[in-house]
């Protein structure tokens, strides 16, 4: 939604968020700075890689653990290991893809406290990145203990306010550490452990090992689940009546029987003085600006409040933000703001009715101005897929132009998604009790079109909520993969793409991630709605993209192409396709005598649409079987030919091989008296499964008889005139 009201307040709502930082991390960040070299996050303070991104890809053998260490080793000064025996492992994870070695460092056998260090291991035996937790320690040597465990357990209790054993849950623990503070000076000091129920909470507490004083104080907690009244959906959804009205905010008979009781999962421990807030993992509630309503408390995890009441706005937003977040990363994304899982957000940041996402900021701000915006999902819904979107892309590029208007629509499109799974009523309103009868109410329109109605940012907007709608009704679709690949799209954007680029990212993710299952369904919606429709001018959105006329020199095609009336391909031209290749409604390829269209990327025909092969002409599939999935280790060891299929075949069969490294191939089709009667060449493919679809006929483009057919195929390493051939039969039947 547009954002108003937002610069008044910036410079004071910046004052307000550092006097209520955590003063431990604003000295962290102070005082650590970060150069980025190559694929490495470099601390300026200590010259040490905290993070390497990517590797050098070299496979290893042996032990996660093995592999880890030999890693480190051959990268020690980079890392600042100065002893790689000095690691000591904690463990190995496995997760889908590959295994992480955590070890932690060590002095003389006493481990440095937050010096997890994290080895991820791919499949294949490559070291994909590295989290380096490791610390300088030169210098130091001092490992006497003047405060023993009795003192220091006893100024823990103190610090915990545990004066009787009896509010203790467990035994203490404890054990040394070295602690580095933010600016790397080295103590050894006690952790202990106290866990209580009187009062709660579970503290790891630091202490100075010569002189007994605190060094830090942690609730190290697990999150718990708290309680609270929400709208689930909202009023007007829930009870089917729009005639709901605002009502000056007040808890009004009407709307009683809307409210839902609902747990409030992942709210964070109570704080010192056993107090709980609108905080947890995915979501913090945070008083930003005006109007400054107090933040809600509660002496227990319990906020059971009306919409009358500021609180119930701080709890709405919560839920839904929570259940969201979780639905993402249940999708396999793991947005972050400022390296957080959690999004600030407040409940009344604007004092009308406007709710924005502050991208400099990372902030959530929901207006108060007739129907506050945190009561309506569908606006919680919507600002939170903004905040995903900054999150999701390169730095902060939501952009001025089309790719605005993308973060419109998506917005809307997921904020209706989700409000769908909930109630079929008014399925294509956005903002149902937030603009109830408002002017400026949105729909997705089964009338709007790219480029008509793409006018300004919620025009736009509407178009492409709309057409993402359509793609998520297909039945080989559906919520979860449509809302993946709009997900994944938002990756590989900028700020200044315009909207055919963007329908290429969502065509894009479906080849990376379901290698291309989806596509044909895609550009039917895209289609529909009028991208690459042919009765559109397509300047100045990618003219070369649109395909007619006469092809009269050989190229290459790339990124989407999109056939709109008769395209012939000259003889003699060679064209290798690595495009998204749509043919329009009754459009078609006419591949002449002596011309060849080898089609390595992803085809898909509407309707009356047709590749045409003339006599003399050439037709090549030779698409890369499962080439999203093949890892190095899963590429062929050697030249095969894997047979035809099918086999008898009538018209048409596809002959298939595998290639352990890039080559060229020379098909040959040979008639059992051993006339030539067909011959393809692919200059060069790519290692795999390829293959090559031969349509019984000769190069004359005549259909050869019934019978049985020797083919022969040679291939040829790039730069390697040594050839491997191999041969097989087949039987055309009629």
């Amino acid at each position: 939604m547009s954002l108003k009201n937002v610069l008044k307040f910036s410079c004071f709502v910046l004052a307000i968020f550092l006097l209520n930082a955590n003063t431990g991390i604003a000295q962290k960040f102070k005082s650590d700075t970060y150069e980025f070299r190559d694929n490495l996050r470099i601390n300026s303070k200590t010259k040490i890689a905290e993070i390497m991104y990517s590797t050098d890809k070299t496979i290893y053998k042996g032990t996660p653990e093995q592999i880890a260490r030999q890693f480190l080793h051959e990268n020690k000064t980079v890392f600042g290991i100065d002893n790689i025996s000095d690691l000591q492992l904690l463990e190995v994870i496995e997760s889908p893809g590959g295994k992480h070695v955590g070890f932690i460092q060590t002095y003389k056998g006493i481990p440095v406290y937050g010096s997890e260090t994290v080895v991820s291991i791919n499949d294949k035996n490559q070291v994909t990145t590295v989290a380096n937790g490791c610390v300088p320690l030169k210098g130091f040597n001092n490992t006497s203990v003047n405060v023993g465990k009795e003192k220091a357990l006893s100024n823990a209790k103190i610090k915990a306010k545990i004066i009787d054993d009896k509010q203790l849950i467990a035994e203490p623990k404890q054990k040394l550490y070295i602690y580095a503070d933010s600016l790397y000076n080295l103590t050894l000091v006690w952790k202990v452990n106290i866990t209580a129920d009187s009062p709660v909470g579970s503290w790891d507490i630091l202490i100075d090992v010569n002189t007994g004083d605190i060094v830090k104080f942690d609730d190290v907690r697990a999150l718990v689940n708290g309680q609270g009244k929400v709208f689930i959906p909202d009023p007007v959804t829930y009870l089917n009546n729009t005639n709901l009205t605002d009502q000056n905010n007040t808890d009004y008979t009407a709307i009683q029987s809307a409210y839902s009781t609902v747990t409030l999962p992942n709210l964070s421990a109570a704080d010192q003085n056993g107090w709980y807030w609108i905080s947890g993992t995915y979501a913090r509630s945070f008083q930003i600006s005006a109007p400054n309503y107090p933040q809600v408390s509660n002496t227990t995890a319990s906020f059971l409040l009306d919409r009358s009441q500021p609180g119930f706005e701080e709890v709405n937003a919560y839920y839904f933000i929570d259940a969201q977040r979780q639905y993402i990363g249940s999708l396999g994304f793991s947005p972050k703001w400022d390296g957080h899982d959690y999004i600030y957000f407040d409940a009344h940041g604007i004092e009308d009715d406007n709710s924005a996402y502050i991208p400099d900021y990372k902030w959530i701000l929901f207006g108060d101005g007739g129907v506050d915006g945190a009561e309506d999902h569908n606006t919680i819904i919507h600002e939170y897929t903004h905040a995903v979107h900054d999150a999701l892309m390169t730095g902060t590029g939501l952009g001025n132009g089309d790719e605005k208007t993308i973060g419109e629509g998506s917005a809307d499109y997921m904020a209706v998604s989700y409000r769908r799974t909930l109630s079929s009523f008014q399925p294509d309103v956005c903002f149902p009790w937030d603009l109830n009868g408002m002017p400026d109410q949105r729909y997705l329109s089964s009338t709007v079109q790219y480029p008509d109605n793409w006018t300004d940012w919620y025009a736009g907007g509407t178009v492409w909520a709309s057409t993402l709608m359509d793609i998520q009704n297909y039945g080989d679709i559906g919520r979860d993969v449509a809302h993946k690949l709009l997900l994944k799209s938002f990756s590989y954007a900028n700020s200044s793409i315009i909207a055919p680029d963007h329908v290429f990212y969502v065509m894009r993710a479906d080849q990376d991630i379901y290698g291309e299952a989806h596509l044909s369904s895609l550009g039917k919606g895209f289609y529909n709605r009028g991208f690459f429709n042919p009765r559109n001018n397509p300047t100045p959105a990618h003219p070369s993209n649109l395909l007619n006329g006469n092809i009269t020199s050989s190229t290459t095609w790339n990124g989407i192409k999109w056939v709109n009336g008769y395209v012939y391909i000259k003889p003699g031209v060679y064209v290798r396709s690595y495009a998204f290749l749509f043919i329009g409604d009754n459009q078609r390829i006419v591949v002449e005598n002596g011309a060849t269209l080898e089609i390595t990327g992803p085809l898909v025909k509407y309707f009356r649409a047709d590749i045409q092969v003339n006599p003399g002409g050439n037709l090549i599939f030779s698409k890369r079987v499962g080439d999203n999935e093949l890892t190095e280790s899963e590429l062929p060891s050697e030249y095969s030919l894997l047979g035809n299929y099918p086999n008898p075949f009538n018209p048409t069969t596809t002959i298939k091989y595998s290639l352990p490294k890039e080559s060229s191939v020379e098909l040959n089709i040979y008639d059992m008296l051993g006339r030539e009667l067909k011959t393809y060449n692919v200059s060069s493919q790519q290692a795999g499964y390829n293959e090559i679809t031969w349509d019984g006929r000769n190069e004359n483009g005549e259909s050869v008889s019934s019978g049985v057919y020797i083919y022969k195929i040679k291939f040829k390493t790039r730069g390697n005139y040594n050839t491997v051939e191999k041969s097989a039969k087949l039987v055309l039947t009629k």
